[in-house]
């Protein structure tokens, strides 16, 4: 994994059909440009272009999560991925904090979330997201 603000490569992945309904609902294209032009929000690329991890700025140390990967990156490819990205946050950005909003309907993304070590804190008050929380 490397850092990036390339957006065009975060774009080929956010929006790849295996990734996009996984991001967000919806088939509109996603573009990255805002998001990676903040300083603060840290954003990783694996080197084989199977996937991303983004780690959105919310306040000092405090970030939320959001990871895409193509199918034939996605399993132990994945999590070995997104835990070298967390440690790799917690190290060289001091985060305290790191949260990720699930949609209801991503079991396999909540899954993942506790493979990685995160925990559920319930849904939000619209119910609508499982909100999970990790720490260090």
């Amino acid at each position: 994994m490397f850092k990036t603000r390339s957006y065009k490569l975060v774009d080929v992945i956010a929006n790849h059909p295996d990734v996009r309904p996984t991001i967000e609902m919806g088939d509109y294209y996603i573009s990255s440009a805002d998001l990676l032009s903040n300083p603060n929000n840290v954003v990783y690329a694996s080197e084989d272009g199977y996937g991303i991890v983004i780690f959105v700025h919310l306040r000092p140390g405090v970030y939320q999560i959001h990871v895409g990967f193509l199918k034939h990156g996605r399993g132990g490819i994945a999590r070995k991925a997104i835990r070298w990205c967390m440690d790799d946050l917690w190290q060289r950005y001091e985060a305290s904090r790191i949260v990720a909003a699930i949609p209801l309907q991503l079991r396999a993304c909540r899954l993942l979330c506790r493979i990685v070590g995160f925990r559920s804190l319930g849904t939000d008050a619209q119910q609508e997201h499982f909100i999970f929380e990790g720490g260090q």
